[in-house]
């Protein structure tokens, strides 16, 4: 519960008609002073954030948020950002790609070319990922980024069952449960 600015005058002072209503012009005043400090203290942790802490993050990281984002995928992507770092090594990286993608990924570096797939399932984060690489991957290393497509060797299904798809559909769409 609120304190009243009035409960701060000593008994004396609370009987005066004038300080009561100055004292009821400045409350709200007070409250909302109060709100406003109370929410700059939140948006400093992200966890706690409110809107405007957010586009507030995203704007220190550079991060345009999508429409379709709910506050917790804002709030990942920007303990994502928060979270790289610029030595980079293959299990660090692993570890990045495992978040954003529920470790539903391959990746391998040979020679110099870092080849990654995303699965299907998650290849709504394949901007991000990709922003991800650009960000981290030192730029002597060729970046090879892409879908694990389905294959129809990889398929349990018969000819009748797909032919209800068209080509597209069983190369790039997860099929079936």
């Amino acid at each position: 519960m609120k304190k009243k600015l009035i409960d701060y005058l000593p008994p004396v002072l609370k009987e005066v008609e004038e300080l009561n209503n100055i004292l009821d012009v400045q409350q709200s005043e007070i409250y909302n002073l109060k709100d406003s400090v109370d929410r700059m203290f939140k948006d400093q942790f992200i966890a706690d954030a409110t809107e405007q802490g957010l586009s507030k993050w995203e704007k220190i990281f550079g991060i345009q948020p999508k429409a379709t984002e709910s506050e917790s995928d804002r709030k990942f992507r920007i303990y994502t950002r928060l979270s790289e770092q610029l030595v980079l090594t293959l299990p660090r990286l692993k570890q990045q790609l495992g978040y954003l993608c529920n470790n539903d990924y391959s990746v391998s570096l040979k020679e110099y070319t870092l080849k990654v797939r995303l699965a299907l399932n998650v290849k709504s984060n394949y901007d991000d990922v990709a922003a991800l690489l650009k960000r981290v991957v030192p730029a002597n290393i060729i970046i090879d980024l892409d879908l694990l497509y389905n294959r129809y060797m990889d398929l349990n299904y018969t000819h009748d069952y797909l032919s209800q798809y068209t080509y597209k559909q069983v190369r790039d769409e997860k099929l079936g449960a």
